[in-house]
């Protein structure tokens, strides 16, 4: 029906309140009951009593919040605690801390970690001694972890091999390397505050290289005949090998050895400091190729001579002015199954036994060759006493070959 707005005259719906025109409102319908509700035919009412419930909302929540609080705690005790691969074996040492805080920064991330040397370390588990790290001798090398140390007073960050140095005074530094008469670049290097492949503006090192069938190790020292004062490295000792320098116009030294076959060899590089001489000697295969000394304490370049050094390389440096290199970035093309690196300086016997039996106790870090260790993928290579020391990439990461 339609019923007539008696304002303005406008045609409304019957059920309409006010006008759609000049909203006037109409007056309520009087008298009006709507019929009683007819069920449709067939309609069977619900039975009469209680209806049947279902689980309770608040029982599930509380069934949620046990599940919950079971698995929070079984997490806490360990049992579903994530394994960080590899993991180390459950092997109880002696070991003496270090106080100092320790920075493993590879050039973009930064991570704070406590050094662990040991004075008896675990010993390596069975590994192949066929396994290694092969670098492409173009872009593939590792920076080591870096440790803070006080020098001259003040706080200064350095890499793995100058820490172990000039914290104990001492250090070697065993590697064992697949070589050829056609390997070339370095093995291990520093550089005081410069990554590959910028030039650097302060010191830099190549301490053990590859170059024209020959194995070199190398150290320079500020206290050469271009220094004020100085006094050059003179050799005390010649084995297997020869000396290369010293040079009358730098603090540089070198020694070096042929290498005729291919093969597997184990490269020993050693420093030593007392209270008025440094001392560098160098072995391969459990032979002394030749060792060298300064004058001076603390004269080299591990101990922090012309640095600190910041990074501390393993597969490059850079080798302007040294002998027998391209006098650029280095980089190495060999191959690496073992980097040892000691607190300590290792007897002749000590150095013997790396050729010929299990490696001798006590390092700082052991870099193993395995999958296991090293991460190809991230191109992480993990110390096997502690992996919170690592070799970081910077660049493609080398292969793994087992």
């Amino acid at each position: 029906m339609v019923k007539i707005c008696p304002r303005c005259g406008t045609p409304n719906d019957d059920f309409s309140p006010v006008c759609v025109r000049c909203g006037y409102q109409f007056p309520p319908p009087t008298g009006y009951n709507p019929p009683p509700y007819v069920p449709p035919a067939g309609y069977t009412p619900p039975p009469y009593g209680k209806k049947k419930k279902s689980t309770p909302i608040v029982a599930v929540l509380i069934l949620v919040i046990l599940v919950v609080a079971i698995g929070g705690y079984l997490y806490y005790k360990g049992v579903f605690t994530p394994a960080r691969a590899p993991v180390v074996p459950p092997i109880v040492v002696t070991t003496h801390t270090s106080i100092m805080s320790t920075t493993v920064r590879p050039p973009q991330t930064s991570t704070t970690v406590q050094p662990t040397p040991t004075t008896t370390s675990p010993p390596p588990p069975s590994t192949n001694k066929y396994c290694a790290v092969s670098f492409n001798g173009k872009d593939q090398y590792f920076v080591t972890p870096q440790f803070n140390v006080t020098v001259n007073g003040e706080n200064t960050t350095v890499g793995l091999f100058s820490y172990v140095a000039m914290k104990y005074h001492e250090e070697t530094i065993a590697i064992r390397a697949y070589l050829t008469p056609n390997t070339r670049g370095v093995l291990i290097g520093l550089s005081g505050n410069t990554l590959p492949f910028n030039i650097p503006y302060i010191g830099w090192s190549p301490l053990v290289y590859m170059s024209d069938g020959k194995l070199i190790i190398a150290e320079i020292t500020d206290t050469g005949p271009s220094f004020p004062n100085g006094k050059a490295y003179e050799f005390i000792k010649v084995g297997v090998g020869r000396g290369i320098y010293p040079r009358v116009n730098g603090g540089e030294a070198a020694m070096c050895v042929n290498i005729t076959s291919p093969g597997f060899y184990w490269i020993v590089f050693e420093e030593w400091t007392t209270g008025n001489d440094t001392y560098v000697a160098g072995y391969i295969n459990g032979e002394l190729i030749a060792e060298f000394y300064a004058p001076v304490a603390n004269a080299s370049s591990l101990f922090g001579a012309i640095g600190p050094y910041e990074y501390n390389f393993v597969g490059i440096a850079y080798t302007y002015q040294w002998p027998l290199t391209n006098g650029q970035w280095y980089p190495f093309n060999g191959s690496i199954n073992t980097i040892a690196v000691y607190p300590y300086v290792l007897s002749q016997s000590q150095v013997g036994q790396l050729a010929s039996g299990p490696l001798p106790p006590g390092y700082f870090a052991l870099f193993i060759a395995s999958s296991k260790w090293y991460n190809q993928a991230t191109g992480i290579w993990q110390a096997y006493n502690n992996p919170e020391l690592e070799l970081m990439t910077n660049g493609s990461s080398p292969l793994i070959i087992e």
